[in-house]
């Protein structure tokens, strides 16, 4: 419903931009285009709502042009605008203290586990979804600097291992072997770093993040 809302509003926004200029909106040009996205950027508008008007716009005629309304897409020299790229948001110490602390509170080896997970996703700056599925063969020295890992698209990357990670991972996996599931999923399960029950083997990204919120209540 939002998104429909919103394509309306800036379907009837050109609408009304157009309406001096052309007798339909079937007769629009390329000039009748870029003079729209002019008027864009003189409003002040953030390169996101640029970048959605220019979405619906070439939505809207391309799907014009496949219905035989208009020969042609007037939309198709129109450049999206250059978004930048927010810095991250960053974690006060004083938080991951208190996650420590949390974790600390839980039992047995799931204490071991919770932050052995947090000390890396804090000290290596890895992200969850790398986290969770390292293979145990990563961590199969720990008198290294660093953890080779694959990231994103496959990418592989060195990630920095720090003292507290380090004594993190050697707990961890002393305790290791306790978490590790029964039956036929064991034997994928025996693969990675953090294992589970489940289909994949491993943790998986929101029970991470269940796991976190719950252990901080």
């Amino acid at each position: 419903r939002n998104t429909l809302d919103a394509y309306r509003r800036d379907l009837i926004d050109f609408d009304c931009f157009i309406a001096p200029r052309q007798d339909s909106l079937m007769a629009v040009e390329p000039k009748d285009i870029a003079a729209f996205a002019e008027d864009l950027n003189n409003r002040g508008l953030s390169p996101t709502t640029v970048a959605r008007r220019r979405a619906a716009l070439r939505q809207f005629f391309q799907f014009a042009v496949s219905q035989g309304w208009c020969s042609d897409d007037p939309t198709r020299l129109w450049d999206g605008p250059k978004r930048g790229r927010a810095l991250p948001k960053t974690v006060d110490a004083s938080d991951i203290d208190a996650l420590l602390a949390a974790a600390d509170r839980l039992a047995g080896w799931k204490a071991v586990r919770a932050r052995c997970l947090i000390e890396l996703v804090y000290g290596c700056g890895l992200r969850v979804s790398e986290l969770v599925g390292l293979p145990i063969r990563t961590v199969g020295r720990l008198d290294v600097a660093a953890l080779r890992v694959i990231g994103k698209g496959g990418k592989e990357r060195l990630v920095p291992l720090g003292s507290h990670a380090r004594d993190a991972l050697r707990l961890w996996l002393d305790q290791r072997p306790k978490s590790l599931p029964d039956g036929p999923v064991r034997a994928d399960a025996q693969k990675f770093l953090f294992p589970a029950k489940g289909k994949a083997g491993h943790l998986g990204r929101r029970e991470i993040g269940r796991r976190v919120v719950a252990s901080s209540e």
